[in-house]
């Protein structure tokens, strides 16, 4: 959890089954909800929300064990993502469908919940969110830095690894994203991010099956610079599910809405301009 003082306006601290999450509420109109990826906290999202939010009322959810959120206390699950999303719904008095906008983990989240939870969504953008599990590959980089978090935290190689693969090495060198990147990565609890590590990254299945019993629009955004969900991915993605779509973005990695956010921008408001609410 990030250190000081949170503004009261615009904040809210929800109880859920994974904890107290921390949610900012910007703007007026239908609620769209915003997830973000792990090893990122609600400010992925700041640089889109001047334009988002002068369409929806944007709900902005810290993960659990980041950003304002408590941290977890054990191995949790996308089951229980899902049910705090619908927690922090019924908390907030919102009962229409929504908008979810997800990325990596977010997207996750999204799916499931638009497979599982009939009527809670009305569309559904993700970005950089693969369909299939890790790869081994990946799965071997991941738990050989598990001990270095717990030793040296948010530093070093477990940093660089981190930042590597959320951003390109354009945007590495860019002030303004850094400086949201490194505060992100500041707040990071060590032992509750291994076990949201564990939980949401070394636990994740392959979803494949989810996708044709989701009934809503759905746009999978990948961009061309990250080799878990490549363009080609995301489209096959697309054609399994009724009402799917997929996008290429260049100039990103993992948070093309962080990296990106004028295409994100137009992206998202084209889709819900094409899915009206």
């Amino acid at each position: 959890m990030r250190d000081g003082s949170v503004p009261h306006d615009g904040h809210r601290d929800i109880p859920t089954v994974v904890g107290n999450l921390h949610v900012r509420i910007v703007g007026a109109g239908p609620v769209a909800v915003l997830w973000p990826s792990m090893f990122a906290d609600s400010a992925m999202w700041d640089r889109i929300i001047p334009a988002l939010s002068a369409e929806r009322r944007l709900v902005l959810i810290d993960g659990p064990s980041h950003g304002w959120s408590d941290a977890l206390d054990g191995r949790s699950s996308m089951p229980e993502c899902v049910s705090a999303a619908v927690e922090i719904l019924t908390a907030l008095d919102v009962t229409d469908p929504v908008d979810w906008v997800g990325c990596a983990w977010g997207g996750h989240v999204g799916l499931h919940l638009a497979a599982g939870r009939p009527g809670r969504l009305r569309t559904l953008v993700t970005f950089s969110s693969p369909i299939q599990p890790l790869s081994r590959a990946l799965r071997l980089q991941v738990i050989a830095l598990k001990p270095l978090v717990r030793i040296i935290g948010m530093r070093g190689p477990v940093r660089s690894g981190i930042v590597d693969g959320q951003l390109t090495e354009a945007s590495r060198v860019d002030a303004e994203v850094m400086g949201v990147v490194d505060a992100m990565l500041d707040a990071l609890p060590r032992a509750g991010l291994i076990h949201a590590v564990d939980s949401f990254i070394l636990d994740r299945t392959d979803i494949g099956d989810l996708l044709p019993r989701i009934d809503v629009p759905v746009l999978y955004v990948a961009s061309t610079d990250r080799g878990e969900c490549t363009p080609e991915q995301a489209a096959a993605a697309a054609a399994r599910t009724p009402h799917g779509s997929s996008l290429g973005v260049d100039g990103a990695r993992t948070l093309v809405p962080l990296e990106q956010p004028g295409a994100t921008s137009e992206t998202i408001l084209g889709f819900w301009a094409a899915h009206p609410a």
